[in-house]
């Protein structure tokens, strides 16, 4: 038995991370903190109805949608929403629970790509998720191409442009994100994670002979 390293694309990490029976209410704040969560839910009904309000329609497209938290509250206002989801399991899991509401399309977008699709649409989503796309700028550019006129580009939940930061201000998150990691047990499992983005490399067994 030997080891290998391979450089593993977005999917494979998404697959990784989330696999089946991934909380995640445990490792959000956005979810599990009430006045986080309520600020979220007030955002996205406010979208929808000004967006509604100037187009007389809301088409939104929500990247990253895990299990469906906030897609609820999306349909709820009015939207008729596309969901995508690099995980398959997550995938799944919004598969049957919106299996019954036809105003609400999933996606299973293993290499990311579907939100490069020249459709039209009113609102983007992106709830903690930019953080997940490696060339973020040229994604959020992108999608706001595709964004009709009075829609609106929405993102919540996700850190400042790293460039911007100051080397106290990330050394400061980063022990913040393994005290967090302590938190839930796995500092262990924060540390490989840090090690992994700042080489690029994720470690595979794999068998020779």
């Amino acid at each position: 038995m030997t080891e290998t390293l391979s450089r593993p694309t977005i999917g494979d990490l998404q697959e990784r991370a989330h696999g089946d029976g991934h909380d995640y209410v445990k490792g959000s704040p956005h979810i599990r903190h009430h006045r986080i969560r309520e600020r979220v839910i007030s955002g996205v009904h406010d979208l929808v109805g000004k967006v509604i309000e100037r187009n007389g329609q809301c088409r939104v497209l929500e990247v990253g949608a895990g299990h469906g938290t906030f897609t609820d509250h999306l349909v709820a206002a009015g939207a008729k929403v596309e969901v995508t989801e690099m995980s398959a399991l997550s995938a799944a899991v919004l598969r049957h629970r919106f299996r019954n509401n036809p105003h609400v399309t999933v996606i299973h977008d293993s290499e990311g790509k579907e939100i490069f699709r020249p459709e039209p649409l009113d609102a983007v989503v992106c709830i903690s998720v930019l953080h997940h796309i490696p060339d973020y700028l040229g994604a959020v550019e992108h999608l706001i191409q595709r964004i009709n006129p009075g829609g609106v580009f929405f993102s919540i939940q996700d850190p400042l442009w790293y460039p911007r930061r100051s080397g106290l201000s990330m050394n400061l998150d980063h022990g913040a994100y393994l005290l967090w990691r302590l938190g839930q047990g796995e500092l262990r499992r924060g540390l490989a994670t840090r090690v992994r983005r700042l080489r690029g490399l994720v470690q595979v067994s794999s068998s020779s002979s």
